[in-house]
């Protein structure tokens, strides 16, 4: 009965931190109201350092129809770690969507890079505003890390069902041991996430400082 209850209470700890991290990114899309455009773009997570990138976008009336640039005209503004205005141009028009270029060295610069693209046809307009990382090798190290996470659970999870049930056989007030073996467990699972998202930081913090 102590093992059915323990490894239930664990169980249910681990499904938990496994919704957390698998949690789906934030959508592609900026959400409109009904005199608004709508602009969907592709939501890319990281771009490698010193490689050249490319924005894509696709913008809808409120009726749900494509515009183009024989309407509206598209701006691009890009920012840095720092919040630095370092890209202001007009989207260019190719065939089915609009799109911007960055060059090698605008992406130089390891860390986290905001943007907005706003649309505007005179009558109407619409914008989408997200960010995505300049990293050393193109990953996500944040998200690399979170998975390497998820991967160490189950195993954490069968040690304490098992050394866990063995110590609560004799014992007499075993909701106590286990509130305080989740406590531990969920202690764990959050200084972890936040050290690797430290680290993480960190690193790109002295990168900036000697870029």
């Amino acid at each position: 009965m102590v093992l059915a209850r323990f490894g239930f209470l664990l169980f249910f700890t681990l499904l938990l931190c496994v919704s957390v991290l698998a949690a789906p990114p934030f959508q592609s899309s900026e959400a409109a109201a009904a005199d608004e455009f709508t602009v969907i773009y592709p939501k890319m997570e990281a771009y490698e350092a010193g490689v050249n990138a490319t924005i894509h976008a696709h913008v809808f009336d409120n009726k749900g129809l494509p515009v183009n640039d024989t309407t509206t005209s598209c701006e691009f503004h890009l920012y840095d770690q720092i919040n630095k205005h370092v890209m202001a141009v007009t989207m260019a028009w190719d065939v089915t969507e609009w799109e911007v270029d960055i060059n090698a060295s605008v992406m130089s610069r390891v860390g986290t890079h905001p943007y907005i693209i706003y649309c505007d046809n005179g009558t109407m307009g619409g914008y989408a505003s997200t960010s995505f990382l300049v990293t050393t090798d193109g990953r996500n190290e944040e998200v690399s890390f979170q998975w390497i996470l998820l991967a160490f659970l189950p195993i954490l999870f069968g040690f304490l069902v098992v050394f866990g049930a063995r110590l609560f056989d004799a014992v007499e007030h075993w909701v106590l041991h286990v509130a305080a073996y989740l406590l531990a467990l969920v202690s764990t699972f959050a200084s972890a996430w936040w050290a690797g998202l430290a680290v993480i930081k960190f690193a790109e913090w002295g990168v900036m400082q000697n870029a």
